[in-house]
């Protein structure tokens, strides 16, 4: 937020937390406009979890250019305005907690298919879900998997949309890899749905860690398959053809 009576040019930014291994940089744009008593959105890609700082302290750092051309450079307290982080730090360590007995990954590509036929023929594809148990002691529960707010989960036999898609795996250092096949459809189909997608490529997985630590774990997309799922999106719903990103 802008609260002075004068226009910056914002040409660097980065989040600097202890709740993260690293600083996140703002790679968006090269620099961005914020006028006078506006506020503005630099998204950056968060780094992978600390898991040790009890009470982080966060920051940002910007670097600026002023309207008569002087520049600097300011770092503020950051305001989790929505009361995020605490949240996404469970997410992300629980995580980390499951990658020591299991490397679970969404692989790079999809399969682009055609569920039932006819008048009631829906665009679908399949992505694969690839767990690897590594040598690590004790065992993991691996429950079930959920949709996305882009991405429905699709029975590829009937078409209905799963509201969860079982797994029920137990994994350890004696299982042997596994290989989930997973129908998806886009959940909507609205113009803005893939521009202005932030979590839609996170796939919620609900776990049980080796320590008895329940809760939902997020597989993030491979750049790759981000842009695939994107692309599938936009051509189920009609929308490719039109500009849409």
């Amino acid at each position: 937020l802008n609260s002075s009576a004068e226009d910056v040019t914002i040409t660097a930014a980065r989040f600097d937390s202890g709740q993260f291994l690293g600083v996140a940089d703002w790679t968006k744009r090269d620099s961005t406009l914020l006028r006078a008593g506006n506020r503005v959105d630099l998204p950056v890609a968060l780094p992978p979890p600390s898991c040790s700082d009890a009470e982080p302290s966060h920051f940002v750092e910007l670097e600026f250019a002023a309207s008569d051309g002087s520049t600097g450079q300011v770092r503020l307290p950051a305001t989790d305005r929505l009361d995020r982080l605490p949240p996404l730090n469970v997410e992300d360590c629980l995580g980390k907690q499951i990658a020591l007995n299991a490397a679970i990954s969404t692989g790079d590509s999809l399969t682009f298919i055609t569920t039932g036929d006819g008048s009631t023929a829906t665009p679908t594809a399949t992505l694969t879900v690839t767990i690897v148990p590594t040598a690590a002691t004790g065992s993991v529960q691996l429950h079930s998997l959920r949709g996305t707010v882009l991405l429905n989960l699709i029975d590829p036999a009937s078409g209905t949309i799963f509201t969860e898609l079982p797994i029920d795996q137990a994994v350890n250092s004696a299982s042997a890899p596994i290989e989930l096949s997973v129908t998806i459809g886009p959940q909507r189909c609205d113009p803005h749905v893939v521009a202005e997608d932030k979590r839609g490529t996170y796939l919620p997985m609900s776990v049980t860690a080796a320590d008895g630590t329940e809760g939902t774990i997020y597989l993030e997309a491979s750049a790759s398959l981000r842009d695939s799922l994107y692309a599938f999106v936009a051509s189920a719903c009609g929308f490719a053809e039109a500009g849409t990103p």
